[in-house]
């Protein structure tokens, strides 16, 4: 999905669709989906991101929750629940960036920098946590 920066009302637009289309995305998605992909439009370019969806992170989490609290129901630890809650954090963490954004408090690239996709396939942020140096000052002589 390519998305047009123009105007912050536009945007707001934009991912007001793109908050809309996830749950068709979820419902078309196999178990194995492990993020969401999708471009925006910057300065003549196109960058393509993509956001985590960690639902056995989540799963695991809830294990936890159920074991310490054996009153709540089984199907709370079901994959499919796990994966429904997986999504709603993406859903409700884009929107977070999203009143950030139209607060004029940050940037939309701001936001979605470590989830740029790089030239070698892999985010922003898994580059620099493969190669901290990035981060670092490097040595002047």
């Amino acid at each position: 999905m390519a998305l047009l920066l123009m105007n912050s009302t536009r945007i707001e637009l934009q991912f007001v669709l793109f908050l809309t289309i996830l749950e068709q995305i979820y419902q078309i998605a196999s178990t194995t989906v492990k993020s969401l992909s999708f471009s925006l439009f910057f300065n003549g370019n196109t960058i393509g991101f993509r956001l985590p969806v960690n639902w056995q992170a989540i799963q695991s989490i809830l294990f936890d929750i159920r074991r310490k609290n054996t009153k709540l129901e089984r199907r709370i630890v079901e994959q499919e629940h796990a994966i429904d809650v997986g999504w709603r954090v993406i859903k409700d963490w884009v929107e977070a960036q999203l009143a950030l954004i139209e607060a004029n408090q940050v940037k939309i690239e701001q936001v979605f920098l470590p989830y740029a996709i790089t030239s070698q396939g892999i985010t922003l942020y898994e580059q620099i946590v493969s190669d901290p140096c990035l981060l670092l000052e490097r040595n002047q002589s």
